[in-house]
């Protein structure tokens, strides 16, 4: 039998799990699709559903595999407004057919276009 003192301390461990995050994620909307391009591999591409949306990455599904630490060019439509284009993102991890995506480049005007869509993700959550 373990002792409590050698027990792991979960709490504290999604403690500073949650830390590591910068910006609050929003549950994306049930119809909110991407389209992604590998940029080391242009042949890989496909689409996807947008599970949910933070300033600094997203979390999504796809059928066509994705690479870990790849590069990709993403499309991202949220909300029904315009499609967000996020130029670099690069895949952290992956679970079966889930994976979460760090945004890297994210041009001037697509990163205001991004936050008009987290406000309106907001608002909805």
């Amino acid at each position: 039998m373990v002792s409590e003192e050698r027990r792991p301390k979960l709490s504290g461990f999604m403690d500073s799990f949650n830390e590591r995050r910068r910006s609050p994620r929003y549950k994306a909307l049930k119809e909110s699709l991407l389209a992604f391009r590998c940029a080391s591999h242009e042949a890989t591409e496909g689409d996807g559903v947008l599970l949910d949306l933070s300033k600094g990455g997203c979390r999504i599904t796809s059928e066509v595999p994705l690479a870990l630490s790849h590069y990709y060019r993403l499309v991202l439509q949220a909300t029904a407004g315009y499609p967000i284009t996020i130029e670099t993102a690069v895949v952290c991890w992956r679970s079966k057919s889930m994976y979460g995506l760090k945004f890297i480049t994210v041009g001037g005007d697509q990163e205001e276009l991004l936050e008009q869509n987290l406000l309106q993700l907001r608002s909805v959550s």
